[in-house]
């Protein structure tokens, strides 16, 4: 068995989800008899030929612009074979394929991976967003402080309170340990973490 190569296109044609073709998830295709004339024909040197019929890459273009993924499976191995679906655009190229059930198999684990690449496309467009709004937050973080400090003097203590809420997600404080009798001042540690999206 021989996988050539994948590729998808990125041509679609609007609105096709009011449209029959949309139902039709996979176009799969033989190639000898079906996409050529059903001879096999070889040179002096033993390299093989097909006979391809032009017109066939107006359905496999079709298909592709509908959202139809697109696969040829044969038994045989052919550069010949190779080449022309490449021209074409096929998402898949089976070679070597001598059952359905291998087939099939086959597209199942590659349904899977694809489904796995989403997810993970999903994440990391999720993760950008996150990284924008945090650089975003962070861009407009200081000159927000700025703007509380030169109207700090007119506040009162429930504007104050309300105003420090509104930059500092929480304050920690951590003593580790306990004051002597008689002693004045303590030592302790105080983490003040800004209300700034990470």
């Amino acid at each position: 068995m021989y996988t050539s190569y994948y590729m998808n296109g990125n041509l679609k044609i609007p609105n096709i989800q009011s449209n029959a073709l949309s139902t039709i998830k996979y176009m799969v295709i033989d190639i000898d008899g079906t996409l050529t004339d059903g001879g096999i024909y070889y040179d002096e040197q033993g390299n093989e030929f097909k006979k391809f019929n032009t017109k066939d890459a107006a359905g496999f273009f079709t298909a592709k612009a509908c959202g139809i993924f697109t696969v040829v499976i044969t038994g045989r191995r052919c550069q010949a074979t190779e080449r022309r679906m490449k021209e074409m655009q096929v998402d898949l190229l089976e070679q070597g394929i001598y059952t359905k059930e291998i087939f099939f198999e086959r597209s199942t684990a590659l349904e899977d991976k694809i489904k796995d690449f989403d997810k993970k496309i999903e994440s990391v467009n999720a993760d950008i967003v996150r990284l924008d709004l945090s650089k975003k937050n962070r861009s407009t973080f200081v000159p927000k402080c700025q703007e509380l400090l030169n109207a700090w003097d007119t506040f009162d203590a429930a504007d104050k309170n309300t105003a420090l809420k509104n930059v500092i997600e929480r304050i920690d404080f951590t003593k580790t340990e306990k004051n002597a009798r008689g002693q004045r001042h303590s030592s302790f540690f105080i983490d003040v973490f800004p209300r700034i999206s990470r």
